[in-house]
């Protein structure tokens, strides 16, 4: 009796299991088609913040403990 509950739950358990994974498999091609590529350029704005962002982290990669302490006097960095 106890092996016939244990192949109707594992029975249960790969059934959903699978039918998960179809669920999944389906959704992921129905959105897949539906969207559809953005192939717009950034505007100026969004242009302007990224040059920004990434000049504020060139900033905080250059940054040192001889920057910190003022060891580097030449090559100090403005804030």
């Amino acid at each position: 009796m106890d092996f016939l509950i244990a192949m109707i739950s594992v029975t249960l358990c790969m059934a959903l299991f699978g039918g998960g994974f179809l669920a999944g498999w389906k959704a992921h091609g129905a959105m897949s088609r539906t969207k559809e590529p953005s192939a717009e350029s950034p505007d100026e704005r969004e242009t302007r913040r990224a040059e920004a962002e990434d000049d504020a982290f060139q900033k905080l990669m250059s940054y040192s403990v001889e920057t910190a302490y003022g060891l580097n006097r030449e090559g100090r960095i403005e804030t």
